[in-house]
Order: C-alpha cells, then structure tokens, then sequence
C-alpha cells in the first residue's frame, strides 16, 4: 500500500504467468460493487475526490476488500 495525500495504491501479488490478471479482475469486481478503480498492471489506483469525507473512505474500501475476496 502506498499513498500520497488522497492518492493511494494497492499492490497485488501478480498471478504465476499471467501478470496483470488479477488487477484486472480485482477491477471490475469493483465496478460491479459500484466502485470505480484504476488498475495499472496488479496495481489498484484510488484517487478519490478531495471533498471525500471518512464514511465514504470507509466505503471505499469495504467495497475493494469485498472484490478482493471474490478473486483467486
């Protein structure tokens, strides 16, 4: 995990031979639970609004940890 101000990222594990699935994966997982992330190869971009307020930070990643357990 990594951050600068309201940027951060989140770094997957790549699957064996198949760099840049699982972020993919984890990115549309999002998407389908109304969350809108970037992913560069199996990094998870977040940038976020800068009028983001703690309950939607809160929601923000409950919604990524929930696309995370739904990927191998």
């Amino acid at each position: 995990i990594r951050n600068l101000g309201v940027i951060a990222a989140l770094e997957l594990e790549p699957k064996s031979g198949a760099i840049g699935a699982r972020g993919f994966e984890a990115m549309k997982k999002a998407w389908d639970l109304g969350l809108m992330v970037r992913a560069n190869g199996d990094t998870l971009a977040f940038s976020p609004p800068l009028i983001i307020n703690e309950s939607q930070v809160d929601e923000m990643f409950t919604k990524i940890k929930k696309a995370l357990e739904q990927i191998d």
